[in-house]
């Protein structure tokens, strides 16, 4: 293991070329009432904000997967790499943070705890097979599969205990009040005991879950490579509704204001009504769309492996659409008001999500980023497939 200091300069400005489709105003109705008896004017209530983000505690920021921290903001203007922390293989994995520590995996079997501020090692912990997915943490412990088939839950570098599957786990878990939902290999969702790693229940598909679940109130989304999106009940695993894709995929939905948006190998992002498993509307894109979507302020935000980068109204009506001429496989992260993704080029992107998407910055990190980049206090943390976890921070004075 070798923790190295290297200087990245952002090329700013990057030329990247975005194209505006279309964009439509959302109109705010809003009814004052004044209780009975009551002559005198009320104060208007005024909008909550909420806590700006402390941690990324799983991919997709939440168990909603929209990946869009509250309150957060990522470097702006020049960009360097402030440190870099060296894997003994690639990885595929998105970094999750708590605590001041980022969590990830690689193909080196291994799960590493950095230092987010320093990117100095905190401990790591070795596995049987290859940890391509993120982790998840609930503050006690660090939840994470591997290509060995089991489900760990990690404590200061040791596990707690481990849960053993049918086949490799390529999902990233999600954990949710006490228990930790993942899909396997072997076809299966499982909810399991954070504190025990009991199974609680397990929900079979048609074919391999490689897609992160998502998790809102009472009900688990998760896609398959069956083609099918699930919506689960996650008190017992009983199936409320499947929808059907045009194309398989690792489909690893994003669940806002009652639409579970999803991409798709087929091309498409579809929005799927929460309830009723009813579409609602499809996008198209150029390429597959293999990870997750971002959903914020009223916009969802997908990329595909052609290279397009698109925002739309949570109506279907694209706002504009670039293409960073490389495969995309990175899921997209917003924060502040801009759009960050990795891109096959080795490249981490910052795009301006108000205008037009026009490209902010660019950061050579000298691997191809495969995973949604996590977005903390200032900092962009990515894991490349050169293996390397890098922090992209404004460049020193």
């Amino acid at each position: 293991m070798r923790w190295t200091r290297r200087r990245v300069v952002a090329a700013i400005g990057a030329a990247t070329t975005a194209a505006v489709a279309g964009c439509s105003d959302t109109d705010e109705d809003a009814e004052n009432g004044t209780p009975a008896g009551q002559e005198h004017e009320q104060t208007p209530t005024p909008e909550q904000t909420p806590e700006p983000a402390s941690a990324v505690p799983m991919v997709g920021y939440d168990a909603t997967r929209t990946a869009a921290p509250p309150g957060v903001a990522g470097p702006a203007g020049a960009v360097e790499a402030d440190w870099t922390f060296e894997l003994d293989d690639r990885t595929t994995a998105a970094p999750v943070i708590a605590d001041g520590t980022v969590y990830i995996g690689g193909d080196d079997l291994t799960v590493y705890a950095i230092d987010a501020d320093d990117g100095t090692e905190r401990w790591q912990y070795s596995t049987n097979g290859d940890v391509t997915a993120a982790a998840a943490t609930d503050g006690d412990r660090v939840y994470v599969g591997s290509s060995d088939g089991n489900l760990y839950a990690l404590a200061d570098g040791d596990d707690e205990w481990v849960f053993e599957t049918g086949d490799g786990i390529d999902s990233a878990p999600a954990v949710v009040d006490g228990t930790v939902y993942v899909g396997s290999g072997d076809r299966t969702v499982y909810a399991v005991d954070a504190d025990s790693g009991q199974e609680q229940w397990h929900f079979d598909a048609d074919d391999s879950v490689t897609g992160a679940p998502a998790v809102v109130g009472d009900t688990v989304y998760v896609g398959s490579r069956d083609s099918n999106v699930y919506a689960i009940a996650a008190d017992d695993g009983t199936e409320r509704w499947t929808f059907r894709t045009e194309g398989a995929g690792s489909v690893s939905p994003a669940v806002a204001d009652g639409t579970v948006y999803v991409g798709c190998w087929d091309g498409r992002l579809y929005a799927i009504d929460a309830a009723e498993g009813e579409e609602r509307w499809q996008l198209s894109l150029d390429g597959r769309v293999q990870a997750s979507p971002a959903v914020a302020d009223g916009t969802v935000y997908a990329a595909s492996t052609g290279g397009d980068v698109v925002a739309a109204t949570t109506d279907g009506e694209a706002l504009w659409r670039t293409n960073t001429n490389s495969r995309i496989e990175s899921a997209p992260t917003v924060a502040g008001g801009v759009v960050y993704l990795g891109s096959g080029d080795r490249n981490v992107y910052a795009f301006d999500a108000a205008n037009d998407g026009e490209a902010l910055w660019r950061v050579d990190v000298e691997g191809a980023v495969h995973a949604a980049p996590a977005v903390l206090d200032g900092t962009v943390y990515a894991g490349t497939y050169g293996g390397d976890v890098v922090a992209l921070r404004n460049e020193s004075a």
